[in-house]
């Protein structure tokens, strides 16, 4: 699948969600985002495993938790290695965006 449809998809997610249920601000809804991508690229069956649990622990409806935290935990539940992601978004962050973006 195309990166870059993958990461409108994921935006697009967190925005109207984020928009009904949980106050987050646009850094923490983005960083998100690139954690997501990061993950998408290291791992695509990682990657589905995180957003299902992501959905289900950090978006719940009753009680939303969208935290670097709550992301973190499911990462270590799910044996993905922090450090590796952690570098990739702080990459992004620098503006080395090729990092996320892999040949399809």
């Amino acid at each position: 699948m195309d990166v870059l449809i993958v990461i409108t998809s994921i935006v697009l997610r967190n925005i109207v969600y984020l928009s009904n249920v949980v106050e987050a601000d646009a850094n923490t809804i983005l960083e998100e985002n690139i954690r997501e991508s990061c993950l998408h690229n290291i791992s695509n069956d990682k990657y589905w495993t995180y957003m299902r649990q992501f959905d289900n622990k950090c978006q719940n409806l009753s009680s939303p938790n969208f935290t670097r935290e709550c992301a973190t935990n499911i990462m270590t539940e799910i044996d993905v290695n922090i450090n590796i992601i952690d570098n990739c978004l702080n990459q992004v962050k620098n503006g080395n965006f090729h990092i996320i973006c892999r040949p399809t």
